[in-house]
This record gives C-alpha cells, structure tokens and sequence, in this order.
C-alpha cells in the first residue's frame, strides 16, 4: 500500500510540474485576458479529473543559415539586420492576418505567431494558411530584391 502511495504523489508532482510549464508558455503566447481565462479552465478541469483543450494555431519560422552567419558578424550587427530585415518580413504578413506574435517570439532566428481561440475555426485557419503563402512569397520577394546586396 505504501508503493501505491509514493507512485500517486510522483504523478501529482509530475502533473504539478507539467500544469505550471504550460501555464508559463500560455502567458508568454497570449494576451493576458485569455491566458487568464484559459489557466482558470485547466484548473477547473484538472479538478474534474477531465481535460480541457485550448485550440491555438501557430506558424513557426527559422531563419536558414543564421548559425553560420551569428559566427561572422557582431551581435549588434546581427540584431539590426534581423530587425531591420528578417521580422518584418516574415511578421507582417501574420500580423496582417490577425495573429498575435509576443516578443518572447520573436527573437534569434525564429518567430512564433499564433491565432488564440476557445475553439479551432475554419477563419483562424483559413488566416494562418493565408499568412504562411503571404510569408512564402514576402521571402522570396525580399531574397530577389537583396540578391545582389
């Protein structure tokens, strides 16, 4: 009996552990309001027993060859050319789309935008298809119009 114990508080801890991991990424992917409202509907459901699933759709991008080109130029550099040249370029066509894009995601050589709902829409996915062939071709324009730079 007292194994059957141990093992129930290890899962409880472990489930401790995992609730507040996701409750840290909530709030750095959404407004404050929604993560609040999401938080609160884990809890309750956790208390339940049952499972509450938030419906979030992201688009993710990385900067090819950022490794080697983070080796060759300064960090101040580095951080003014992808400021000036890299996020707007796959950002806008996001933010034109309504996601939301938190600072925290947008840094280094990646950008994590999301389309936060209680529920996966045909809308919320329509806009982030529409801004991942938006980002497809902001890229490429923006490669043919620095190719010789």
């Amino acid at each position: 009996m007292r194994l059957k114990y141990w093992i129930i508080e290890e899962e409880k801890e472990a489930l401790k552990k995992a609730t507040e991991a996701l409750e840290h990424a909530i709030e750095i992917i959404m407004p404050a309001d929604m993560a609040g409202d999401l938080k609160t509907k884990i809890k309750e459901g956790l208390d339940r027993g049952d499972r509450y699933v938030p419906a979030s759709i992201c688009l993710r991008t990385d900067a090819a060859g950022y490794t080697e080109l983070s080796g060759r130029l300064e960090a101040q550099e580095l951080a003014i050319l992808m400021g000036q040249h890299y996020y707007p370029v796959v950002s806008g066509p996001a933010k034109r789309h309504g996601a939301m894009i938190p600072p925290a995601l947008e840094s280094g050589d990646a950008m994590m935008a999301t389309w936060p709902s209680p529920e996966a829409t045909r809308e919320a996915r329509q806009q982030a298809c529409e801004a991942a062939l938006d980002t497809i071709g902001a890229v490429a324009e923006s490669k043919r119009a620095h190719r010789h730079t």
